[in-house]
């Protein structure tokens, strides 16, 4: 699974997870815990695809990786 797959699995579940959460708790609430527990990680990921894409780039790749695959 890519790290692409794993965000937009992420991104979709704060989509149903938030107005499930509404209906139990207050709007702040709600905010300040998806603020603190699932954008933060929905970030990394951003950061983690933007990196790896500016490493493809500039010809960056992973050391053995040609070695590892004939394995």
């Amino acid at each position: 699974m890519s790290v692409a797959m794993v965000l937009d699995n992420i991104l979709e579940l704060k989509t149903h997870l938030v107005p499930w959460m509404q209906e139990v708790f207050f709007e702040d609430t709600v905010e300040e815990w998806i603020g603190s527990f699932v954008d933060p990680l929905i970030d990394k990921l951003n950061d983690v695809i933007k990196e790896c894409k500016k490493q493809i780039l500039i010809g960056g790749r992973i050391r053995d990786y040609k070695k590892a695959q004939t394995r």
